[in-house]
C-alpha cells in the first residue's frame, strides 16, 4: 500500500477545535480486493441496519478493475466511528447482483474478517469489526 499524506489548513481560534474534532469522527477504511475472474466489483461498508440482503449498502464503490488486474484497491473516506462489515462480491456475469443458491454465493465472493465456518446469509456480528480510528490494511480474497 502506497502511504497517504493528509494535508489540514487550520484557520484561527475556534476553528482549530472545530478542525480537529472533524479530524477524529471521520475515519478512512481502505485496502486491496485480490481476484482471479473478470467483471465488476461490488464493495460495500455495511452497519449493522444495512447488513440485510435487500438492503442498501451504507456506502458502496463499484470498481471496475483493469482487464489484465488481479488486484484493486478500494477507500471509504469521511467514515465515523462505530461497527462496520465489509462485503464484496465480483460481478462475472453483469447483472448488477450477487447472484447465490441455496448453498451460498454463485459469483466471487469476500468478507472483511470471514469466519472460518461462513453460514448462508452470513451474520452481521460474525464479521463485524471497529472502526476507531483508520483502518487501511484490508487484504481481502474473492473466491
Amino acid at each position: 500500500m502506497k502511504p497517504v499524506a493528509l494535508l489540514v489548513t487550520i484557520g484561527i481560534g475556534g476553528l482549530l477545535i472545530g478542525s480537529v474534532a472533524a479530524q477524529e469522527a471521520a475515519h478512512t477504511v481502505a485496502g486491496e480486493i485480490q481476484f482471479s475472474e473478470s467483471g465488476v466489483i461490488y464493495v460495500a461498508l455495511l452497519t449493522e441496519e444495512t447488513f440485510g440482503r435487500r438492503r442498501e449498502p451504507a456506502y458502496l464503490q463499484v470498481l471496475t478493475p483493469q482487464p489484465e488486474a488481479n488486484v484493486v484497491a478500494f477507500r471509504f473516506e469521511s467514515i465515523p466511528a462505530g461497527q462496520y462489515a465489509l462485503r464484496v462480491f465480483q460481478d462475472v456475469n453483469g447483472d448488477g447482483t450477487p447472484n447465490a443458491g441455496p448453498r451460498g454465493p454463485r459469483e466471487p465472493f469476500g468478507m472483511h474478517r470471514r469466519p472460518e465456518r461462513l453460514r448462508f446469509p452470513p451474520r452481521f456480528e460474525d464479521s463485524a469489526f471497529d472502526v476507531a480510528g483508520d483502518v487501511t490494511d484490508i487484504l481481502l480474497e474473492l473466491q
